[in-house]
């Protein structure tokens, strides 16, 4: 726009100056010099145009048909000045020198019209993709860029368009093209800022594109290691070098520690293609002047809209979503989408906590020596509309990680007090109902007080709740942990250890635990029906912990069969299909009186 500018304003002055202050003019002067103006001058509102509509993103990643058919009125009204010398359509000069237009003339200003409109539409279609005060910055671009063609288009003798368009150029110069505050200063490429703005105008203008990240996993080592200015040259380097396969303008700093890359590519060929690039270049040690590294990336590919489709969904993702994943690592396809699926869980859980849309179900637990059912364990469910049912097994673990697990936690403790207050679970056979805590939540200094305050409020006895503890976890060793379960402990609240027979498995445990009962995982079982030693080693297991005064309860019974073989080696509480699969409240409460008689 600025060549432009100048090439058509010099070649106005030029006319001018020969015209009015010299007499050394000729015909073929000025014929060549009001060429030269109109050749320029017509490019000047398709290029603002586009201009305008690569400001909004509506022009960014568009394929080749459309720049196509967007230059079509260009090369015309291009044809028709270069034709002008022989057809004198556009303009003519008389033999007295006098300047005249010709009468496809209003055709010119039709095309530069048409340019114009079709910002105008752009602009309003996609408005939301700016910033208010970009909106008016570009609105009053083009309506001063449309009085000047207006206004010489009406009265040839007002030398006002190029006046008008230079001061809208000028505006645009000092306003949008100012990207210093978007600039990373240690690489000299786009930050973060830049990234969410650029990505929101390709979102607002529903474009097809990909990402390619680049992380490196171990940059906090190296950032101990060196000082800041030898990090801030290597990261430069890696910038540079990245310069290679993208423009500098589509290389952005989004983390400290590594870059995003956008690539115009609707199909994500080439940014599968980049990504194994950059992951085999970093297998090698990255020097300067410096200091020599061997820097760890997580390389991959995200696609929009197929993998996000909102700049909040992009900005979860690319923070939180790769967090966990091995250095080195080329992210598939299924990692990407694995990474998308954590954080849509992990948004519907908190979303549900929020709203109490959490469900509290209850298993039955079989005594064998009374041959009723005598506990229950409050399981939790999560349902959302666009996830469906969420297995536990999902999202407690997302739960556990982002720290929702102790407002999980309390909701259950909750409701399963609740419950057995509600419908009087003890008068229907129920001596108590196992609650799953997480050992994350012993880290919590409150969790013993909000667990008293909350059965307190409705009247349940401490011994009315068994605890269960993940065997897979080994966090008792700390001091917090330790204190607050001795202090359950003496308040009345007995305790179960999960799932034994998985993790960290081992007979001190069961030792030093002081665990009523005592869960042997489900797997355990079924794999000794395929296994004789896995059956053996279940039978010598349940014996040992039953020489220990310990409840055995064995999880997953589902046959006849199974219940026969567990009872005979000693179990003596089952858990499982045979009797029941988790049931809804009332469910539950009716499966009681059925069974117990009541």
């Amino acid at each position: 726009i600025l060549i432009i500018s100048i090439c058509s304003t010099a070649a106005s002055v030029a006319y001018v100056y020969f015209t009015e202050y010299t007499k050394e003019v000729s015909y073929a002067g000025l014929v060549l010099l009001n060429e030269i103006f109109f050749f320029f001058h017509t490019m000047l509102a398709g290029s603002l145009t586009l201009y305008f509509m690569n400001v909004n993103g509506s022009a960014l990643g568009r394929p080749r048909r459309f720049y196509a058919a967007y230059a079509i009125p260009f090369l015309l009204g291009e044809l028709m000045i270069m034709l002008n010398p022989a057809t004198k359509l556009v303009f003519y000069i008389d033999e007295a020198l006098v300047y005249h237009r010709g009468p496809v003339m209003p055709l010119l200003y039709a095309l530069a019209l048409l340019y114009i409109l079709t910002g105008f539409f752009y602009f309003f279609r996609y408005k939301r993709a700016i910033s208010h005060a970009e909106s008016i910055v570009i609105c009053s671009v083009v309506a001063l860029a449309a009085v000047g063609t207006v206004l010489q288009a009406l009265r040839s003798e007002l030398l006002v368009e190029l006046f008008l368009e230079s001061i809208a150029i000028l505006t645009l110069m000092i306003i949008l093209e100012d990207h210093s505050r978007a600039l990373d200063q240690a690489t000299q490429v786009s930050n973060r800022s830049a990234f969410n703005e650029t990505n929101k105008r390709l979102m607002e203008t529903e474009q097809r594109y990909s990402i390619v990240l680049l992380r490196i996993q171990n940059f906090n080592f190296f950032s101990r290691l060196f000082n800041s200015r030898s990090m801030d040259r290597l990261m430069a380097d890696v910038a540079a070098w990245l310069q290679h396969f993208a423009g500098w303008e589509d290389i952005f700093r989004f983390w400290q520690e590594g870059f995003a890359i956008l690539v115009y590519d609707p199909e994500g060929r080439r940014a599968e293609s980049l990504a194994r690039t950059f992951s085999t270049r970093f297998d090698s040690v990255w020097s300067t002047d410096e200091v020599s590294a061997k820097l760890e990336t997580v390389t991959g590919v995200v696609r929009v809209p197929e993998d996000v489709n909102s700049l909040p969904q992009l900005q979860d993702l690319l923070i939180s979503g790769f967090q966990d994943t091995q250095p080195g690592t080329l992210l598939s396809r299924a990692d990407v989408a694995g990474a998308k699926r954590a954080l849509a869980v992990e948004d519907a859980l908190r979303k549900a906590i929020r709203d109490e849309r959490i469900e509290v179900w209850y298993q039955p637990i079989w005594s064998a020596e009374s041959e009723s059912i005598v506990a229950a364990e409050a399981l939790v469910r999560l349902s959302d509309e666009a996830l469906e049912d969420l297995h536990p097994d999902e999202f407690i673990p997302l739960a556990e990680k982002s720290g929702m697990i102790h407002d999980l936690g309390r909701f259950v403790f909750r409701e399963t007090c609740r419950v057995i207050s509600q419908h009087r679970l003890p008068e229907r056979g129920i001596r108590y109902v196992d609650v799953n805590v997480s050992l994350y939540q012993f880290l919590r200094d409150d969790l013993f007080a909000s667990f008293e305050q909350t059965r307190g409020v409705y009247g349940v006895a401490a011994e009315q709740i068994n605890l269960e503890i993940t065997e897979g976890l080994a966090l008792e060793e700390i001091d917090l942990v330790d204190r607050t379960i001795e202090q359950m402990r003496r308040a009345g609240y007995s305790f179960s250890l999960d799932d034994y027979g998985t993790g960290f498995s081992n007979l001190s445990r069961l030792l030093e635990g002081e665990y009523m009962n005592i869960k042997i995982d489900k797997s355990i079982l079924w794999g000794g029906e395929r296994n004789p030693e896995k059956a053996k080693l279940l039978d010598d297991l349940i014996r040992i912990i039953r020489s220990m005064r310990n409840n055995v309860v064995q999880e997953g019974v589902e046959t006849k069969e199974q219940l026969e073989r567990v009872v005979r080696s000693g179990a003596n509480l089952i858990q499982g299909y045979y009797f029941s699969r988790p049931l809804r409240e009332e469910a539950f409460v009716d499966y009681l009186d059925k069974m117990n008689g009541r």
